[in-house]
């Protein structure tokens, strides 16, 4: 009797072992549905929204307020702004600022330019701007800016 529950101890340790060896190839993969700015707008508040082909802005102080961020590296994403026809960046918003999803005390930040500028989001080594002239398709995801103006600006790269 014991060498025959030795016997099966050993082929239950062999199909166990079996079982194991291909269970991570029967992993159903699950994807979760992106929001739309719409969506995100909407859930905000901000449902009377109109696109506008504002790319720059003028001379003045400025309030940002980051209410949400959807990406896969929200921790290293960066928002600057940045004098026209220049490349010096002013860095608003640090990658780990406000975390993934909707932000339940957004951050406000506050600056002056005394300079008409431009918004820029640094992802992953690709920098993107409101001025879609400098966005470059590199053949990575192109991310283009959308305005929509209500009372005040929201900005949503999609």
């Amino acid at each position: 009797m014991r060498l025959a529950s030795m016997k099966l101890l050993t082929l239950g340790m062999f199909m166990l072992g079996v079982f194991f060896l291909f269970l991570p190839y029967h992993v159903v993969p699950v994807h979760a549905p992106e929001h739309s700015l719409i969506e995100i707008f909407n859930y905000l508040g901000f449902t009377n929204v109109a696109e506008t082909t504002v790319e720059t802005f003028p001379v003045g102080t400025y309030n940002l307020t980051l209410y949400a961020e959807f990406a896969a590296y929200y921790n290293e994403n960066e928002l600057s702004y940045y004098e026209v026809s220049t490349n010096t960046f002013n860095l608003i918003f640090a990658g780990p600022e406000g975390g993934s999803g909707y932000i339940s005390l957004p951050i406000t930040k506050t600056f002056v330019a005394d300079y008409q500028f431009g918004l820029s989001m640094l992802s992953r080594g690709y920098r993107y701007f409101t001025e879609t002239s400098r966005n470059d398709d590199d053949g990575g995801d192109l991310l283009a800016s959308t305005l929509f103006k209500y009372s005040r600006y929201v900005l949503g790269w999609n």
